[in-house]
């Protein structure tokens, strides 16, 4: 069970909306996991996955992703830019 550790910051900016932990506890569970712990004062948020077939969800960039499409903030497959 991967546990990814990230700042809460990072997540919002990433997302496009700033989000509270109890905000980030209702959404977790979209990811197959739950909140481990939260470090007010580094502003680090622990989370524990019980699915370890969505990789992408390792990291905040694809939490971030995941969380967007659960928002309605984007819609279908994100747009990626790829340059030579």
């Amino acid at each position: 069970m991967p546990t990814i550790t990230f700042d809460l910051n990072d997540l919002g900016r990433l997302v496009g909306k700033k989000l509270s932990v109890s905000e980030l506890e209702e959404l977790v569970p979209y990811a197959k996991g739950e909140v481990d712990g939260y470090d007010k004062r580094t502003n680090e948020v622990s989370v524990s996955l019980d699915d370890t077939n969505l990789p992408y969800l390792w990291g905040v960039e694809g939490m971030a992703r995941l969380f967007r499409g659960v928002l309605g903030m984007q819609k279908g497959i994100p747009k990626l830019e790829v340059k030579k």
